[in-house]
């Protein structure tokens, strides 16, 4: 089962886990504007990592109103990425409120500065590997993706500018390698796979402001969800030039969308629809989607995992 982290409409920190109008209120209240990210340990259980209506890097766990307060401060405006490790620890990666790329990995008041900045309005995207450590996406200062691997002010600059104010996202495939999905400053979906200065421009238009999300399938395949500049969600497969899946389905301007592999090869897809309800998609099917019925907030994106 997929659980899905949002801010409600209500401003408030919900958890749905399939059942169509249920959902959890945490009762944790995160900062307007930023979005939860969500991850699945490897005994099961879930934690979401999020910015506290406090200006806080908060991690919850699970049990309601109570939550893991790191005495971290993000920038104002960004979210962080958790990435869950095989043996059973995590990693969250942030903008801290100075401007560099942070890494919290679960102890209090403690993070690792990598002295790397990021461009403002930002946030980063973290994934774990094999050997139990991890690899993050962001955008640099000068508008550059660039790839963090876990060692201290050392980073690969891709040399692939970015739209400004955007994102990217990368999952890791089962082969060891890692792919990349991020905005270029054309207005394209890009996939950058490794290798600098090197990159496949899709083709496919994506809505201004909006970043798009990769899952690694265990059939080792990868797909990319975004809004397309048509206002729609899509669906890219291996980075497949000029084509994609159109699954007619409108999403809330200024948002983006979270897809999340499952084991049978299948994925869903997470968003905010033109409803403004939390929606979920499976395989891109056209035109088909389950309509929690849940508000989310104007303006935010919801993350999943399985």
């Amino acid at each position: 089962m997929t659980n899905v982290a949002f801010q409600a409409n209500i401003g408030r920190l919900g958890i749905y886990s399939g059942t169509v109008d249920q959902w959890t209120n945490t009762n944790l209240g995160p900062m307007g504007g930023t979005n939860p990210s969500v991850a699945a340990l490897s005994n099961g259980t879930y934690l979401t990592a999020f910015q506290a209506n406090i200006g806080k890097l908060g991690i919850y766990g699970g049990a309601v109103d109570e939550w893991t307060n790191t005495n971290l401060g993000p920038m104002a405006g960004t979210s962080p990425s958790i990435a869950a490790l095989p043996n059973g620890n995590y990693a969250v990666a942030f903008q801290a409120n100075i401007g560099v790329l942070g890494i919290y990995s679960g102890a209090v008041d403690e993070w690792t500065n990598t002295k790397l900045g990021m461009k403002a309005g930002t946030s980063p995207s973290a994934v774990a590997l094999f050997n139990n450590t991890y690899v993050v996406a962001f955008q640099a200062p000068g508008g550059q993706l660039g790839i963090y691997n876990g060692v201290v002010d050392e980073w690969t600059n891709t040399n692939l500018g970015m739209m400004p104010g955007t994102s990217p996202s990368i999952a890791v495939l089962p082969q060891g390698k890692y792919v990349v999905a991020f905005q270029a400053p054309g207005g394209q979906l890009g996939i950058y796979s490794g290798v600098v200065d090197e990159w496949t421009n899709t083709m496919l238009g994506m809505m201004p402001g909006t970043s798009p999300s990769v899952a690694a399938l265990s059939t080792g395949a990868y797909v990319v969800a975004f809004q397309a500049n048509t206002g729609q969600l899509g669906i890219n497969s291996n980075g497949t030039v000029d084509e994609w899946t159109n699954t007619m389905l409108g999403m809330q301007s200024g948002t983006s969308p979270s897809v999340a592999a499952l084991p049978n090869g299948a994925y869903e897809v997470a968003f905010q629809a033109n409803t403004g309800h939390l929606g979920i998609n499976s395989n891109g099917t056209v035109d088909e989607w389950t309509d929690t019925l849940l508000g989310m907030m104007a303006g935010t994106s919801p993350s999943i995992a399985q």
